[in-house]
């Protein structure tokens, strides 16, 4: 069963990492990103044949899509706030790992 999903994954690895590079022009990256979901999509319906493992394939492309979402807004407030601390001459040390494990026990915290 998972041998051929293993394309699917494939692509859908492919997907994300155009979706993330993605955002370099006029489009924006969301729009790059339901873009590389649908694309997945398409691909899992013209690669599974089983209807059920069809429909449990785009399924669980469905309920990854607002994970990623999550996770694009997630870094992006990260990123932000390490720009500031970064941008703040005068940042102690101590500001910096009060923010560090912060994160880290939020990610350690996080089922996979």
């Amino acid at each position: 069963m998972f041998a051929k999903l293993r394309p699917c994954w494939l692509c859908a690895g492919i997907a994300l990492l155009i979706a993330a590079c993605g955002g370099r022009g006029n489009v924006a990256p969301i729009d790059v990103e339901k873009q590389a979901f649908e694309d997945l999509k398409s691909q899992i319906r013209e690669t599974i044949e089983d209807p059920t493992k069809e429909a449990e394939a785009i399924r669980i492309v469905g309920v990854l899509e607002p994970d990623i979402a999550d996770l694009r807004s997630t870094v992006r407030a990260r990123k932000d706030r390490v720009s500031e601390l970064n941008a703040d001459y005068d940042t102690s040390r101590a500001a910096f790992e009060a923010f560090v494990p912060k994160w880290k026990l939020k990610f350690a915290k996080t089922k996979l």
